[in-house]
């Protein structure tokens, strides 16, 4: 789930995660689960009946808006969400629908966007995910090859 990984939180990511919410506001692209609360009973049932059951199992793929004020933790929970995909090997794309950079009347907008965005989940504590889908696939690779040893 995305609440704090077992063991103690290395200092390097906790300076990290308290540098990037205290200049910001904006929760850490790594470690998040370090500093949530109050959302994992919501976090669960979405991991099992959504990521794990409909995606999992019967794949396929689905579109979910998530809506609220200013201010709510919209992107916090987004990426605790992500966070858990990514556990299950998911690639994953923030995007934030807007007027101007990715008008949700405009598809070929938001299909480039999230194109752009597409993410696997970086392996150190302190690197930050690959974004693109070009860059998404050669790190795939990368990784493949060095499990394989080819």
């Amino acid at each position: 789930m995305a609440t704090a990984p077992a063991g103690p939180l290395p200092r390097a990511l906790a300076l990290k995660i308290l540098e990037r919410m205290g200049e910001s506001g904006i929760p850490p692209e790594r470690g998040v689960g370090w500093v949530n609360v109050g959302t994992d009973a919501l976090l669960g049932v979405l991991d099992r009946e959504y990521l794990d059951l409909q995606l999992g199992e019967a794949g396929g793929s689905s579109f979910k808006l998530v809506q609220a004020t200013f201010g709510a933790g919209k992107t916090h929970f987004l990426h605790c969400l992500r966070d858990l995909a990514w556990q299950r090997g998911y690639v994953c794309a923030l995007v934030s629908v807007s007027p101007n950079e990715c008008p949700f009347h405009e598809p070929l907008r938001i299909y480039a966007k999230v194109a752009s965005e597409l993410a696997l989940h970086p392996i150190g504590d302190l690197d930050e995910p690959v974004r693109g889908i070009a860059e998404a696939i050669r790190e795939f690779v990368d990784r493949q090859q060095a499990i394989w040893g080819e």
